[in-house]
């Protein structure tokens, strides 16, 4: 939660200099892998290099731990994800409002070889889901879908594979009261293929909606709800969820935030059925 509780003191999010440990974790039963679990972290944030400019920066990594039936065995694999920079312009137009707008490019920073993954009955002209692919694929790769799944594919482009993405967001920050913010994004997302495996163009969008409460201590707590639209794939056109959370976020210095994001339709949710998705997120940053 941006701003202090004395209204004349509020400082939109977008207008702060803003450094975090990002943490998601979830723990899931696959039919095929029995007991997983799935660790991805980052540093991310953004700091001021102009008047109303800020540079944004994300640097995200994964853990997957599971085990494949029957072995007993457990196996771990990690993955770095995509490396995101970019910039936004944030500004007020009045003491209750403020928006803000900008763009990010993230690169990979592994490939995957398309016949290893795929065996060599598919062509290289054969066109193939990213969403679907990673049920023929191996495990090391079905790391950064497993990793995407997380965040119940939001922020797609800190682990989306063999492509570079260009991401537009925009959005703004209204102060209903001094104790009561309310936030919203809009961010289109284009996959270009550079690897053998997305030999396809990929567009998405998400909205994030959010209110949030905090009082002068700065303790409080929020509902974010996101959804995730997919125009280019054939079959399940978006993803919605819902995430809860609690925060500690004085004007400036230490934050912390403690949320559990929860998929609430197909094909991720139910997130409390079995092998769907619901993740605890931890953040813990500073700003200045």
């Amino acid at each position: 939660m941006a701003g202090a509780a004395d209204g004349d003191a509020w400082v939109p999010r977008a207008q702060q200099n803003r450094v975090a440990l990002e943490f998601d974790v979830r723990s899931y039963d696959d039919p095929s892998l029995g007991t997983a679990h799935s660790l991805t972290w980052g540093v991310a944030g953004q700091v001021k290099i102009a008047r109303g400019v800020y540079l944004d920066f994300d640097v995200p990594w994964a853990v997957w731990d599971y085990r494949i039936p029957p072995a007993t065995l457990r196996e771990t694999e990690a993955t770095m994800g995509n490396l995101t920079l970019g910039a936004h312009w944030a500004g007020k137009v009045s003491e209750r409002l403020a928006f803000h707008a900008g763009g990010t490019f993230s690169v990979p920073t592994s490939f995957t070889d398309r016949e290893e993954s795929l065996g060599s009955g598919w062509g290289s002209s054969t066109a193939v889901d990213y969403f679907v692919w990673t049920a023929i694929a191996n495990y090391i790769d079905m790391r950064h879908d497993v990793a995407s799944r997380n965040r119940a594919y939001a922020d797609l482009h800190r682990f989306f594979l063999d492509s570079i993405l260009a991401r537009g967001r925009g959005g703004l920050e209204l102060r209903i009261l001094p104790t009561l913010h309310y936030r919203a994004d809009i961010v289109s997302i284009v996959a270009f293929p550079v690897g053998d495996l997305a030999n396809r163009t990929h567009l998405f969008l998400e909205a994030h909606s959010e209110i949030a409460a905090r009082a002068s201590t700065g303790l409080g707590g929020g509902l974010r709800v996101q959804t995730v639209f997919f125009p280019t794939r054939e079959d399940d056109k978006a993803q919605t969820a819902l995430e809860p959370y609690f925060s500690y976020e004085p004007t400036r210095g230490f934050y912390a935030r403690l949320g559990l994001l929860v998929a609430l339709d197909d094909t991720l949710g139910f997130g409390f059925e079995e092998g769907k998705v619901a993740t605890l997120r931890t953040a813990l940053g500073g700003s200045w």
